[in-house]
C-alpha cells in the first residue's frame, strides 16, 4: 500500500465520510486513475474539482482505456504525458515551424549590403 498498484488486487480502505476519503486521496501522490463509484452528481463534481489524477472514472473500471479519444496517462509520479487519439498524436509528434521568405520581400532592405538612401533614412550615413 505504499506504491501504485498494478495488478489484480483491489484494496478496500474504510473511511468515516466523504471529506475523509478526499483527504486520503489528496494526501498521496496523484494516481494514474481514480475510480469512484457514485451516481451523486454533486459528489462527482466535488471529486472532479478537489482531486487530481491521470483520469477520473465514475462507476466503472478500465473502460476508459478503450475510448480512443480520451487521453490516457498519469500526472506526477504516476507518469507523464497522455496518449491515445489526438492528444497522444500531438504529444509524440514534434511539430516544426517552416518559414519560406519570398524572393521579392520588403524585408530585404533590412539586410546588407545597405543602400545609401537607407543609411540616410536611418540617420546612420
Amino acid at each position: 500500500m505504499r506504491e501504485e498498484i498494478f495488478g489484480r488486487y483491489l484494496p478496500v480502505i474504510g473511511v468515516s465520510d466523504i471529506p475523509a476519503a478526499l483527504n486520503y486521496v489528496n494526501a498521496r501522490p496523484h494516481s494514474l486513475v481514480l475510480y469512484a463509484f457514485t451516481r451523486d452528481k454533486g459528489l462527482q463534481q466535488q471529486m472532479l474539482q478537489l482531486t487530481r489524477s491521470g483520469a477520473l472514472v465514475f462507476n466503472a473500471t478500465l473502460l476508459h482505456h478503450a475510448v480512443p479519444n480520451l487521453p490516457f496517462g498519469g500526472v506526477g509520479e504516476s507518469g507523464m504525458g497522455a496518449y491515445h487519439g489526438r492528444p497522444g498524436f500531438e504529444r509524440f509528434s514534434h511539430l516544426r515551424g517552416v518559414f519560406y521568405q519570398a524572393k521579392r520581400s520588403p524585408s530585404r532592405v533590412l539586410y546588407p549590403p545597405y543602400r545609401r538612401w537607407l543609411m540616410k533614412l536611418l540617420g546612420l550615413g
